[in-house]
């Protein structure tokens, strides 16, 4: 529901902050560029770290055998755009089915790849992306994501980064000002 109205209204709402945030037009103007540069980078890390998992699962399921090797390394970049759903969500089952094919061995390196690779790209790169771009520290741009998923869900992946931005931001505008 509020991805719809942030995308009907999102210019709107963007405005009407803007116009009544209580600072300076120079402090404005670099408040809301740093949020700018921090929802790009959520976004452009998110698919960035699908496409990553989406070929790292490509590619094992093609040498593994895997049928349809294609349309379960689609599945897998629409599922990690989607935090609670994930890759896994794919790669599991899969690996679960050819358990009880008796595929042991292809069992076992999908599930190992699975875990170690695909599903751990997501947590190395999502947040070296985006603090990469927002100047954010590593370890702490992790922990926000995990625990703005945690307590916002989807909305958390936005809304960490862009709260942690900030408050970066209004540190170094305080320095500035006043000391």
């Amino acid at each position: 529901f509020l991805t719809f109205v942030f995308f009907k209204h999102g210019e709107r709402i963007y405005n009407f902050i803007y116009e009544i945030a209580p600072f300076e037009k120079e402090t404005k103007k670099a408040l809301f560029n740093q949020i700018n540069e921090t929802f790009s980078a959520v976004i452009r890390g998110q698919l960035l770290t699908s496409v990553a998992q989406a070929t790292v699962a490509g590619i094992l399921f093609t040498a593994l055998g895997i049928p349809l090797p294609l349309f379960f390394t689609f599945l897998i970049f629409l599922t990690s755009l989607i935090p609670v759903l994930g890759a896994a969500s794919i790669w599991l089952p899969i690996s679960v089915y050819l358990l009880f094919m008796h595929l042991y061995v292809k069992a076992i390196i999908l599930f190992m790849l699975g875990f170690f690779g695909i599903s751990l790209l997501d947590n190395i790169m999502k947040p070296a992306i985006i603090g990469e771009k927002t100047k954010l520290p590593y370890f702490l741009l992790f922990f926000g994501i995990m625990g703005g998923m945690k307590f916002y869900g989807l909305m958390g992946i936005f809304l960490a980064p862009v709260v942690l931005s900030l408050f970066f931001a209004l540190i170094k505008i305080y320095r500035e000002k006043y000391l």
